[in-house]
């Protein structure tokens, strides 16, 4: 520990080497545009302003950084390279490094080199504890320190030394006045004081840095890259995209050398007319700088008008003519893949050329007849087929040519840099990437059975062409796939290719080849450099002030999400708004808008999902800062339940490039088994695949207690990493029930249920699934998702639709009481008082059950209606109050009144005894003679019968057998009584048998 600063001690004494401001070697140099101001003191008049320059060389000689000077602004005349007090001069004067002609702005410095802010030591004496923290951490970083000091007698910020060590309660220093090692407390010219400092650090150079700084070295003094518009505009493209600007005084020479060779026609040019004018619009665009806009409007109607067409420039020809849509050379020239790719670029890069020109549509008939795909192709706007043709295209494997009938590969073969750039011209044209429009996908399949990186596929010798097929390898794979091809991560399989080919000295040159220039440095770094560009970081500057903004008026739900995945847009498990993306905004009032702001390079997908059928528009508009980098308006019309997926492409191919889709019905997206309609998935990772619509009659087993209205569904997702989850949005034609549960099938374990993210009774439900994990049937975590699954309705349970009476129940004791029940579905309904079953109605819509208030008390009846979709039940409270008062009669007849009979028989009759009042009676049964005649009485034998007390209630009946026994030996007509004894009466009735004998 160390004195009052609490910081322990940095271990490291950085090994600054010292420079003198007062060397010979450059004390006699004019420092910076300062008449009569020196680096050092040879004159003796004291005007020695040179210590932050010498301090700064000794920085970025203890870094091992240099600097090129070119002859024009160097003092000696001739090109200095390296580090030193001189040279430093020199390049800071040249790259306006000084202000008011020499104070340092200390913000130009050589790449790989960065400075903190200007810190204040706010002591005034020493070295306060928070200084002692920041110049402490930086020397612990191996960053050494610039400090500003004063001494006795002098003011604030007098001189700068390098702070390289800490030295007890001090610092040890390299003094530029002298170049001598010392002390704060020794210094060469006293006891010094930070006022304030800076620390400083390097990184190494990135493979591009490297590169950018060798272009630095080879920039010819007119702003040239090897006397040519083509290369110089693809080498400035270099420092455009690696976010330098006009301010830089490379940049700021080469777009002065372009301009100067714009010719009276509009052309760009050295020699090779549509090359280097492509080029040049491209470079021209990329700085921003409105007044080079007539410049790049007259290059670019030369550009449009030299399209083969029949209103080419030099000859005119019809669309059966091979040369048609093409670009060539220049005048009269025939077209050829090269040139038509570098054409579209610069066409397609200029904001007053709309995708909805007709351009595109004629340069597609140019891109079929080069493309080795045995199909015709239409073009609706042109109402033109363009019909495959055995010379033109002689193989069927998707690969591009030259141009028709013609290879640099030998025959008609196709080969990778046309390929590439046959994709990247079908991109330009909006042919989109999908199963119905094979284009795309065709030349991207011979990209993947072709893959290497070591060369340029399908030439004799691979050498040839390999640093342009680089080129337009990665401009067309950033536009399609900006991650894998094949199983390949092939942006990083192009970076560690590069790296390796990248000489010490940081440029790049085709060893295997020398033609079509490949030989050449300063094209072929270009190449390089743009190469790797594409799926590079956004400069900061670039990216800070870029954005996208997304408008949709239509009734769709508008979703954005970034090149991570994370999503922007209505949250359907929620209700509410994700702004996962950072610093988005989401705004609705009429229209959805979702801006985001400091884009990254890769694809962000723009998603929308139709909640209603109808019409929108959809416009998507990006930029940077006030200038606008592209501009897109789509109008279409979307269902309820469809759900279409647009793509913007966001890379750094020629400055910042963002490329619009044309929104499409995405591929995961099917019919309904069951004939509802169309039935959208969305996933936000992965690739969902071979998607199928099934019924639940297509899995082993059905599932008894769920109703799958929209049916089932069965797809895989591809391309996860292992163990990925994996959210997945599904839109339905139809709003699904807020009941509704996601079942899946998985033999053997049958039906299971996984949870709903989202479930809010409109037609957009959410799924999440593992893989190996939740949801995955193949149940192994090896980067595919296996699915079997659909949303179930639950079949409705039983519901009581009425009920009588009311509860509460209010009756006296000696009444009785019929509870009645309705359901609307069949089911065995069960009763209970107090919670003991009483009876059971079996397969019934309708029972009821009648219970005898019999004594005083509070009773719970209830009835459960009951089914395989579940219960319902209903409770009544019923309350038994007051005494039993009863009233009324009863009757009792039998049945039937004669019945006839044989001696020696049995014969059966039955007494049915009727409740007559709103009472419950109590009856006893017995068997009388009374009043019969002698003669007439039936003295018969009576068995099975019982006398006993019986509960009727009021207004129902019972029945009882009773069976004769007729003796032998008798016959004629017997009667008999029945009598019921009740407690307020009696109530008789009587028979008659007919008794014959046998015979």
């Amino acid at each position: 520990m160390f004195g009052d600063t609490g910081a322990c001690l940095p271990s490291t004494q950085l090994n600054v080497p010292p420079f003198n401001q007062n060397d010979e070697a450059w004390y006699g140099d004019q420092l910076g545009t300062c008449p009569n101001t020196y680096i050092g003191n040879k004159y003796g008049n004291d005007k020695s302003e040179s210590c932050a320059v010498t301090s700064l060389a000794m920085v970025l000689k203890y870094f091992e950084i240099c600097v090129k000077v070119l002859p024009e602004h160097s003092t000696t005349g001739q090109e200095r390279m390296g580090m030193n007090p001189s040279i430093l001069n020199d390049w800071l004067t040249w790259k306006e490094g000084y202000a008011s002609g020499c104070l340092m702005k200390w913000t130009v410095f050589p790449p790989c080199v960065t400075a903190s802010t200007r810190q204040y030591n706010p002591s005034t004496t020493g070295i306060s504890p928070q200084t002692y923290r920041y110049i402490d951490n930086a020397l612990a970083n191996d960053d050494p320190v610039i400090a500003e000091v004063h001494w006795a007698g002098k003011p604030v910020d007098s001189h700068f030394v390098v702070i390289t060590g800490r030295n007890g309660d001090t610092y040890n220093i390299i003094d530029p006045w002298g170049g001598v090692a010392t002390t704060l407390e020794n210094g060469a010219l006293g006891h010094y004081i930070i006022d304030h400092y800076r620390w400083f650090s390097s990184s190494s150079p990135t493979v591009v840095e490297k590169g950018l700084c060798w272009l630095r070295t080879t920039q010819n003094p007119d702003g040239s890259w090897s006397n040519n518009v083509g290369v110089t505009s693809l080498a400035v493209l270099c420092f455009l995209n690696a976010g330098y600007d006009e301010t830089d005084p490379d940049v700021r020479d080469a777009i002065g050398y372009i301009c100067s060779k714009v010719q009276d026609d509009g052309r760009i040019t050295t020699g090779s007319d549509t090359y280097e004018t492509s080029l040049a619009i491209l470079a021209l665009v990329a700085t921003h700088n409105s007044s080079y806009s007539i410049k790049i409007e007259n290059a670019t109607n030369w550009v449009n008008n030299s399209q083969w067409d029949k209103d080419c420039l030099w000859e005119n020809v019809d669309k059966d003519n091979w040369y048609y849509g093409g670009f060539g050379y220049g005048s009269h020239s025939r077209p050829d893949m090269s040139n038509t790719q570098f054409a579209l670029m610069a066409l397609d890069a200029v904001q007053s050329i709309s995708k909805d020109d007709i351009l595109w549509d004629k340069a597609q008939v140019f891109l079929a007849r080069t493309q080795n795909r045995q199909e015709d192709v239409y073009i609706p706007d042109l109402d033109y087929t363009v019909e495959w043709n055995p010379t033109y295209n002689k193989y069927d494997d998707g690969g591009f040519v030259y141009y028709p009938g013609a290879s640099l590969a030998g025959d008609v073969n196709s080969y990778g840099s046309m390929t590439g750039a046959g994709i990247w011209g079908l991109r330009l044209c909006n042919v989109p990437i999908n199963v119905q429009e094979g284009r795309v996908q065709e030349a991207l399949d011979w990209l993947i059975d072709n893959y290497m990186m070591d060369g340029n596929p399908g030439m004799s010798n691979p050498g040839t062409f390999q640093y342009y097929y680089y080129l337009s390898m990665s401009k067309a794979l950033t536009m399609t796939e900006p991650d894998l091809i094949g199983g390949h991560n092939w942006y990083q399989d192009l970076s560690d290719n590069l790296t390796a080919l990248q000489k010490p000295e940081g440029y790049w040159v085709n060893d295997r080849d020398t033609w079509c220039w490949e030989n050449n440095k300063d094209l072929v770094t270009s190449y390089a450099i743009l190469s790797l560009q594409t799926l590079a970081e956004i400069p900061e500057d670039i990216q800070r002030l870029s954005y996208i903004t997304v408008i949709l008026h239509s009734n769709a739900d508008l979703h954005v999400y970034d090149p991570f995945g994370r999503h922007a847009g209505k949250n359907y498990e929620t209700g509410g708004i994700d702004l996962e993306i950072p610093n988005a905004t989401y705004t609705s009032n009429g229209a959805q808008n979702i801006t985001i702001p400091g884009l990254e390079t890769g694809n962000y997908r723009i998603v929308l999902v139709g909640i209603g059928t109808g019409e929108y528009t959809l416009n998507v508009t990006g930029g940077v800062g006030n200038d606008t980098v592209s501009e897109d308006s789509y109008t279409a019309t979307i269902s309820e339940g469809e759900v279409q997926d647009s793509t913007v492409n966001v890379a750094m191919i020629t400055w910042l490039t963002i490329h619009v889709d044309v929104p499409e019905p995405i591929d995961p997206i099917v019919p309904s088994a069951t004939g509802t309609g169309n039935v959208s998935f969305i996933a936000d990772s992965g690739t969902i695949v071979n998607i199928t619509a099934l019924n639940e009659t297509d899995l082993p087993a059905e599932n008894p207690n769920v109703d799958f209205p929209h049916g089932l569904f069965s797809f895989n997702i591809t391309g996860l990493d292992l163990g990925q989850t994996v959210n997945i949005t599904i839109a339905f034609p139809q709003d699904i029930p807020t009941t509704a549960q996601y079942w899946k099938y998985h033999t053997p374990e049958g039906w299971y249920l996984i949870p709903m993210g989202s479930n809010d009774g409109d037609n957009i439900i959410t799924i999440t699934l593992q893989d190996g994990g939740m949801g995955d049937d193949d149940g192994d975590a090896n980067g595919v998702i296996v699915d079997h699954g659909g949303p179930g309705i639950p079949v409705a349970a039983p519901n009581i639709t009425s009920f009588a009476p009311l509860s509460p129940v209010n009756d006296t004791v000696c009444n009785w009481r019929t509870f009645n029940i309705t359901v609307n579905q069949t089911v065995n309904m069960s009763w209970y008082v107090n919670g003991s079953l009483l009876s059971t109605n079996h397969s019934v819509t309708e029972a009821n059950y009648t219970l005898h208030a019999d004594v005083v008390r509070v009773l719970n009846v209830t009835a459960i209606a009951a089914n395989n979709n579940g219960t319902d039940m209903q409770t009544w409270i019923w309350d038994v109050t007051g005494t039993c008062t009863p009233i009324g009669g009863f009757s009792v007849a039998l049945l039937p009144k004669l019945k006839p009979a044989n001696a020696g028989e049995v014969c059966d009759f039955t007494v049915r005894l009727r409740n007559t009042q709103n009472f419950v009676e109590y009856v006893d049964l017995d068997l009388s003679l009374s009043g019969i005649p002698a003669e007439y009485a039936a003295n018969l034998a009576w068995f099975n019968w019982t006398t006993s007390a019986l509960s009727i209630p009021a207004g129902e009946y019972r029945d009882i057998g009773l069976r004769v026994d007729i003796p032998d030996g008798f016959s004629g007509y017997k009667s008999f009584g029945i009598i019921a004894h009740g407690t307020f009466g009696d109530s008789k009735d009587y028979g008659v048998v007919n008794v014959t004998l046998a015979p």
